[in-house]
């Protein structure tokens, strides 16, 4: 209960969102608290979430039938989505990727050579890890076999500074963009 309070007192400077613990659940997994969370928005009443405690549930799928506590929630993104753009709190324009990520073969076909696929998700990862005590480093990867020149004008149309060209043997080469 002391952890629901504290939820709530979070919820308490917005004032357009109910946390609902009078459900009852028709469920019959659901073992104790449920809960909805609900938008009074002024664009109407939208469930934002729900979910609760199910101390049986994960027992019926356990080989030895062992019972194992839990709890679960789901996030309507539709209905938060359309709650936070009536309130404006979208941001108006995604943050800029730092890096570009492209699996680069010889075949117009990148489907057709797995490893460079798997070397680019690679070299994406570790551009991400690379500095934990930095702010997030954000990485996208191209898999379009688009010509170098076309990629170039995309990643400049979205502000990317950094491309990193990798092939199938995991060899990079690193372009920085004017």
């Amino acid at each position: 209960m002391n952890n629901l309070k504290a939820l709530v007192e979070v919820l308490t400077p917005h004032p357009s969102l109910t946390l609902d613990l009078s459900l009852i659940q028709t469920f019959d997994y659901y073992t104790g608290v449920v809960f909805e969370v609900i938008s009074d928005a002024e664009s109407g009443q939208r469930v934002l979430g729900q979910g609760g405690r199910y101390d049986q549930l994960l027992g019926l799928y356990h080989p030895q039938g062992e019972i194992i506590p839990g709890i679960g929630f789901s996030l309507n993104v539709e209905q938060l989505h359309q709650v936070l753009l009536a309130a404006g709190q979208l941001p108006q324009q995604p943050p800029t990727s730092h890096w570009l990520v492209v699996a680069e073969t010889e075949s117009t076909i990148v489907y057709d050579r797995p490893e460079v696929i798997a070397a680019a998700f690679a070299h994406a990862q570790k551009l991400r890890q690379e500095n934990p005590h930095s702010p997030l480093t954000r990485v996208e990867v191209d898999l379009s076999q688009k010509p170098p020149e076309q990629i170039r004008t995309i990643a400049r149309q979205r502000r990317i500074p950094q491309i990193a060209w990798v092939k199938a043997q995991g060899s990079v080469t690193i372009e920085a963009l004017e």
